[in-house]
């Protein structure tokens, strides 16, 4: 519930920001960590239904990387939005 609010809260205020000005390097920075951000969901959410078949075949060139770093990207990826928020408006 929480987690649906803050989406629809950030995609009110990204529609927003690119319909008040668009052009300048806020905006600009605003669009790519935004394409980013979904970017990294989209792909959470694909491999999450279809990542099986598809992780078998990648499992053996990427087992070593996500093993050692497995912690690091279970803390990183939650905070993706709220640290693109911040670099927007800092």
């Amino acid at each position: 519930m929480v987690c649906e609010f803050y989406w629809t809260a950030y995609a009110a205020y990204f529609a927003y920001a690119m319909y008040y000005h668009f052009g300048d390097e806020p905006s600009i920075r605003l669009l790519w960590i935004t394409c980013f951000v979904v970017l990294i969901v989209a792909l959470v959410v694909f491999f999450k239904y279809f990542g099986e078949p598809l992780g078998n075949s990648f499992q053996s060139a990427t087992k070593g990387v996500i093993s050692k770093h497995e912690e690091t990207i279970s803390w990183l990826v939650p905070f993706c939005v709220p640290f693109a928020i911040c670099v927007v408006v800092l």
